[in-house]
């Protein structure tokens, strides 16, 4: 009976033909569901064909053998990077059998380097008693022969002949596709490797009869008709997209066509595969996109590869405050952000005592075992456990990398690791490991050409048919080049080549293409974008032998956001576009010359006043009253955020609670009228206030004393709502020791004025609060300091690191520009206390005494009088101050829209 490899230009037709009790071997498992027999690959069928004893090597164990050789043949580089650059020349090496063959040293530079390696690296898996799996077709026994039927395949490489000449007994047949052109003369070159080895060529010609056979002889030159075919031409890829799901969807829902019936098809899935996924979404069409993506590009990948990025900097601020603030992982429930938004953390140390979770704080140190690192991470990973309930790809993913672990376990868990070998280590299985871009069952599918090789489908759409995408370009290998692969092939000698040549690749691509014509029974469309970013595209020069007829462009409304433009066009009612109507008349109006409504801050009905008042909160409504609208009312002031260099309320904050500690360890030690002892505890008083610990000094204990004795106070109701117990953390800002300086030089000058301590004054207190009723409206309020005088009465201080204090509440129609602090805390301190206060100054730049001007109680009363009636109007629409200065500080301005749509509303 022998063995027969049958040249024929309908091999799909053929092959249902010769389907019998012989096990089929297809390309893909869409190929043995057209001939309805179980799937069965080469690479299985090599796997079935290995000697006993012998077995394929497991991914990671592969991988971590073949940076050992790559590690060995090139020290001193990243073995990591080495590898995916030199992995595709040596899997092709080992495809051809090159390792097996004394190939003498007239090989080219590079190609001895891939000789080397693959040699190391066999012999390496050997010993393990495992083989990879691209060479696993070398080593099939004869053994295991048995009648098979191998059919879909476009061309055959050398370790698939050689596989198949052991692993195919009498009686079977190997269909290869074959017509008298120079595009099928690998195929002749193939059935003649076998005929040399006892194979039989038997060849078969007949007329093409179903859609597929006529579309494959058509493109090849015959003069065929063709029904059911044709080519759109879309705008761009998105109108592309939207069209084929449309004409999918109706084929679906009104021709009662099965989902599993249609395929789409594009040779770049990552430029399509998202685009199809967002789309049919909307058009609530189930797909299935089966390319696979590393994990890098899964969330959890992602996730990941950033907290190790963050470990391998020593958990700098920005890093990991980014890493935990992803808000799908039970770490991001474990913490403060708010925290740490504050005391800006940084390092291990930091993130401890800003309340991290356990497990960013358990790492192993040091060269601890793998096992201790695996344990880490295992933990790890079950706080993003609750990821795989919401979508399939990160569920598989979680199971990707958990399975990689268990392997690692076995593989070397007394290895000792550190970090960084720790980080390489799940880099690799970020890198190499894979899932499916969107995992599923049923709907409508995405392939390339090669998922569909030997199969059928009775409609077929094939995306992106442009000029350079179809057919994709030639491209050498980032190694091993063309020229070396011609010189390699010169050495060995044969037909068919050892390593695919330029012209074999394009004639690949060309196969592919031509069997893929075979595919549909009933219709096939071609579509393509006219543009692609910012360039026209032409049509594939592939589309021209085919002469298929253009289609026009039907206006199918088949997702939501096209048929709600439609209506949103008509008078027809729809919720989702009656809200967009409502919200674009809202719009309208805000940007209009209309006065303010509700949506500015204009609400038209009395709002409820505070409990009581702060000077800067009477400050930030004087100076704009949607601001303090937006900020108390609202809550949409942004986080409470130390920055790098800290803002002038951060630095106030700091400088105050270093005066206040200086000035109560001074007088506790008796040393208050002694500038240059003042002087030396500032230097201490600064270091205490952003957390450090004074020296062991007298001066330092005293200084440590105050602090403990007097914690810093928290104001609740200061315009920015700032911390003062956030100043404690300044210290551990990288740019601090530039800081301490410049402050410190401010503080000592301050201390030294003699404005800053008088002759004829005492400090009696500090940061004192009081509270009381100020023209009608109840406010509160915090003193600096107060200083009793000879006389008997008291001054109220307040510190400012400016040259000069500008007046606080700009100028309005009723009153001119004022300062509010002064007389407010001079006259409300005197109600709450009792006693005679005879001054109320500031202390500029910290130590140089500024009266403010006092002015007829006429202007005060008219300010009360309109904070007053903005909380009874609820007039708080955008008006800033004339100068700005509200803009200024102010993070609404996203609400706000100021600019000239405020000056539209003034008129």
């Amino acid at each position: 009976m022998g063995r027969v490899v049958l040249l024929c230009n309908r091999p799909r037709e053929l092959a249902r033909e010769l389907v019998t009790a012989a096990e089929v071997v297809t390309p893909n498992r869409y190929a043995a569901a057209a001939l309805g027999v179980p799937y069965l690959g080469l690479d299985s069928l090599a796997r079935e064909c290995l000697p006993s004893g012998l077995s394929t090597a497991r991914g990671l164990a592969r991988r971590r053998v073949l940076r050992d050789n790559v590690a060995t043949l090139w020290p001193g580089e990243p073995a990591q990077r080495v590898c995916q650059w030199v992995e595709p020349a040596l899997r092709r090496w080992l495809r051809a059998g090159l390792h097996t063959r004394d190939l003498g040293p007239g090989l080219p530079p590079r190609a001895s380097e891939v000789d080397a390696l693959a040699r190391g690296y066999v012999a390496q898996l050997r010993r393990r008693g495992e083989v990879d799996s691209a060479c696993a077709a070398w080593l099939a026994a004869g053994d295991r022969a048995r009648r098979r039927l191998v059919t879909g395949f476009p061309r055959l490489e050398r370790d698939a002949l050689h596989l198949l000449d052991a692993a195919c007994a009498d009686g079977s047949t190997v269909i290869l596709p074959f017509a008298e052109l120079p595009l099928f003369a690998d195929n002749l070159a193939c059935a003649r490797w076998l005929e040399a080895r006892g194979w039989r060529i038997d060849r078969r010609r007949d007329e093409p009869q179903s859609l597929g056979d006529r579309l494959a002889a058509r493109w090849l030159g015959a003069d065929v008709a063709l029904d059911g075919c044709g080519r759109q031409t879309w705008p761009d890829a998105e109108s592309e997209v939207r069209g084929v799901l449309a004409e999918a969807k109706r084929l679906i829902l009104r021709a009662g066509v099965r989902a599993d019936e249609i395929a789409l098809v594009t040779r770049d899935e990552r430029a399509y595969g998202p685009l199809v996924s967002a789309v049919a979404a909307e058009m609530d069409l189930r797909v299935h996109i089966a390319y696979a993506i590393p994990l890098r590009e899964t969330r959890l990948g992602w996730w990941l590869a950033q907290g190790l990025a963050a470990l391998g900097e020593d958990l700098p601020y920005e890093l990991t405050l980014r890493w935990l603030g992803t808000r799908w992982h039970e770490l991001a429930d474990a913490w403060d952000p708010a925290n740490a938004l504050r005391q800006r953390p940084n390092g291990p140390d930091d993130w401890a005592r800003a309340g991290a979770p356990p497990a960013l704080l358990g790492v192993p140190s040091g060269r601890a075992p793998a096992a201790a690192w695996l344990d880490w991470l295992t933990a790890l990973l079950d706080t993003a456990a609750s990821i795989q309930h919401e979508h399939a790809r990160e569920a598989l993913a979680l199971r990707r990398l958990r399975a990689a672990i268990d392997e690692a376990r076995r593989e070397a868990p007394g290895t000792p690791w550190s970090l960084l070998d720790f980080a390489e280590e799940v880099g690799d299985w970020l890198d190499t490991l894979t899932v499916p871009a969107q995992p599923g069952r049923g709907g409508l599918e995405l392939h390339t050409p090669l998922a569909l090789l030997g199969a059928q489908r009775r409609h077929l759409f094939v995306l992106g048919t442009t000029e350079g995408a179809l057919p994709q370009p030639v491209s050498d290998d980032a190694f091993l080049d063309f020229r070396d692969r011609e010189a390699v092939n010169a050495l060995v000698g044969g037909d068919p080549p050892a390593l695919e040549t330029a012209e074999q690749a394009a004639r690949r691509e060309a196969l592919m293409f031509w069997s893929l014509l075979g595919a549909p029974t009933e219709t096939l469309r071609f579509t393509l974008p006219e543009t692609a970013g910012n360039s026209a595209t032409s049509p594939s020069a592939w589309l021209a032998p085919l002469a298929l007829p253009a289609l026009p462009r039907e206006p199918w409304q088949a997702d939501w956001p096209s048929w709600r433009q439609t209506v949103l066009r008509g008078d027809q009612r729809e919720p989702v576009v009656d809200e967009a109507r409502r919200a674009h008349c809202v719009e309208w109006r805000r940007e209009g010359i209309d006065s303010p409504d509700a949506h500015d801050g204009a609400l038209g009905h009395a709002f409820a006043p505070p409990k009581h008042y702060s000077v800067s909160q009477l400050t930030a409504l004087a100076s704009c009253p949607f601001r303090w609208f937006g900020q108390r009312a609202l809550g949409l002031s942004g986080p409470d955020e130390t920055a790098a260099d800290p803002d002038p309320a951060a630095r106030g904050s700091a400088l105050h609670r270093a005066l206040e500690l200086t000035l109560r360890a001074a007088l506790a030690a008796g040393f208050l009228r002694d500038r240059t002892a003042l002087a030396k505890l500032a230097e201490h008083a600064l270091d205490a206030a952003v957390g450090a610990d004074p020296p062991d000094t007298a001066l330092g204990q005293a200084v440590a004393r105050a602090k403990e004795a007097h914690p810093a106070r928290r104001s609740q109701d200061a315009d920015r709502n700032d911390d003062e117990a956030r100043a404690e953390w300044l210290g551990r800002l990288p740019n601090w020791p530039r800081l301490r300086a410049e402050w410190l030089g401010l503080l000592q000058r301050a201390v030294r004025q003699p404005d800053f301590m008088p002759e004829d004054a005492a400090p009696v207190a500090f940061e004192v609060g009081f509270g009381g009723d100020w023209r009608g409206l109840p406010v509160i309020g915090f003193i600096d300091r107060i200083d009793r005088l000879d006389d008997g009465s008291l001054a109220l201080l307040d510190y400012k690191t400016a040259a000069r204090v500008a007046p606080g509440v700009p100028e309005r129609e009723d009153w001119p520009r004022f300062d509010l602090q002064v007389p407010l805390y001079q006259s409300v301190y005197a109600q709450h206390s009792g006693e005679t206060v005879s001054q109320a100054l500031y202390l500029c730049r910290l130590g140089e005494a500024q009266t403010a001007k006092v002015l007829d109680d006429t202007v005060y009363i008219a300010f009360a009088d309109w904070v007053r009636r903005v909380f009874d109007e609820g007039s708080f629409a955008p008006d800033p101050d004339a100068a700005g200065n509200a803009c200024r500080y102010c993070d609404l301005d996203a609400v706000c829209r100021r600019g000239p749509r405020l000056d539209r509303k003034r008129g």
